[in-house]
């Protein structure tokens, strides 16, 4: 009887939990179509957190030394109090393991959500979860290969969406270009007005001096949110690769009512 109500508490805990990470997934799908500024002012009203390391990693690549970094990866927001949908009298791994992460406890949560994945391997939330943890610990391989399994396993579309943004961004550090880009593609054939995802396959086709698609991917961000001061940033610097100097200067002229420290940025590139 013990046992039976035992693994009754974990089934529960597994539901609660897949119902808020679902929640979740629809929360983080429309911080993606978020402008910076936007985003920023949510976060800092509502508890938005990115992973450790991961708030705008700096650029390295020379030909993304001009641009602004890539926009971050996103984790599960504290205003979505996912412990309050596990029964804390659980112990299953996946519990364990989610308590770890929360409390930033990112080794100690590893081994833990590697078990839940033994244990329910048909599970999306113990293998996305485990990919956000090995992202904070810098094992980058393995995190794309559970970001993998995760989008497999997903059967909602935000679910798939994030996954794929923070796989995605995972390639963009290993400076995979190639691989981002097709994993930007993939959450954008899922939902194309996602703006920040624009951005940063934009930032991945720079990567590859594929500067007119870059161009494209920046304006299309733009137009989806036209007080997206990174993306104007960053198209005006594509423009003036490509040797377009007066829409380089347009977008520094759209910058100056936006962001007047990006606007002047721009202008010093334009007339070093």
């Amino acid at each position: 009887m013990m046992v039976f109500l035992a693994k009754s508490r974990v089934r529960k805990s597994m539901t609660a939990f897949a119902r808020s990470i679902l929640m979740v997934g629809a929360a983080l799908a429309c911080v993606l179509a978020l402008p910076f500024a936007t985003r920023a002012q949510e976060g800092s009203a509502r508890g938005l957190q990115a992973p450790s390391g991961d708030r705008k990693p700096a650029q390295k690549d020379d030909a993304l030394k001009s641009y602004l970094p890539r926009e971050a990866s996103v984790r599960l927001p504290q205003r979505y109090a996912i412990r309050s949908g596990i029964d804390t009298s659980a112990t299953s791994h996946l519990s364990k393991g989610e308590t770890e992460y929360r409390a930033g406890q990112n080794a100690a949560a590893v081994p833990e959500l590697r078990q839940a994945v033994k244990e329910s391997p048909d599970s999306y939330d113990s293998h996305y979860l485990l990919a956000l943890t090995l992202t904070e610990t810098g094992e980058l391989k393995e995190a794309i290969e559970e970001f993998r399994k995760a989008i497999a396993l997903a059967t909602q579309d935000d679910s798939k969406i994030v996954a794929y943004y923070n796989m995605a961004n995972v390639y963009f550090d290993r400076r995979d270009y190639q691989n981002a880009a097709d994993a930007y593609q993939s959450a954008l054939k899922i939902d194309d007005k996602l703006s920040k995802v624009r951005n940063n396959l934009g930032l991945a086709f720079a990567g590859m001096k594929r500067l007119s698609e870059a161009a494209a991917e920046f304006k299309r961000a733009v137009d989806l949110k036209p007080q997206y001061a990174e993306a104007h940033y960053n198209l005006g610097v594509t423009y003036l690769q490509l040797g377009r100097r007066s829409d380089a200067e347009q977008e520094s002229q759209a910058l100056s009512d936006i962001n007047p420290e990006l606007a002047e940025r721009l202008k010093k590139l334009i007339n070093p």
